[in-house]
């Protein structure tokens, strides 16, 4: 027996759909890009990538105190949550209002719209995907299927 698992995509990626739903699951929070940046988890990249991503970013700074590379969360790069609220803004799924300087834009009041609203009630509810038992047999005769070796009349 082999077990299949099948993803089902929703109406909108995997990663926007995780910024939805952070924001359907906490309402009453101040939700800026970077905040909901560093509450989002990330599975596209390893504890060791995204350690050696940090190190890289803090270098020169100095390390802070509280950055211990065995208990890290690996959390979403801002620049794609970034990416992922301008589509949900330009969805009219999201608002929030720009805050920056050129060339490094992010937004802060992040809320949901009402769209926004019913599309992360979607998404909660959808089903993400099936499992699958899957038992190969060999074919036997009887029970009406045909004889396992042509018959020639031989």
């Amino acid at each position: 027996m082999e077990k299949k698992t099948i993803k089902i995509p929703g109406a909108h990626p995997a990663t926007e759909e995780g910024v939805l739903l952070y924001l359907y699951n906490h309402p009453k929070a101040k939700h800026t890009t970077v905040s909901i940046a560093d509450d989002l988890d990330d599975d596209s990249r390893t504890r060791e990538e995204f350690v050696a991503e940090r190190k890289k970013l803090f270098s020169g700074l100095g390390t802070p105190d509280n950055f211990n590379p065995e208990t890290v969360r690996v959390t979403r790069r801002l620049a794609e949550v970034q990416l992922d609220i301008e589509s949900l803004i330009v969805k009219g799924l999201v608002d929030g209002e720009p805050t920056g300087k050129p060339g490094k834009i992010t937004h802060e009041k992040i809320k949901l719209t009402k769209a926004g609203h019913k599309a992360a009630l979607v998404a909660k509810s959808r089903v993400k995907a099936i499992e699958l038992e899957i038992t190969f047999t060999q074919p036997t005769e009887g029970r009406g299927r045909p004889p396992l070796k042509p018959d020639f009349g031989e």
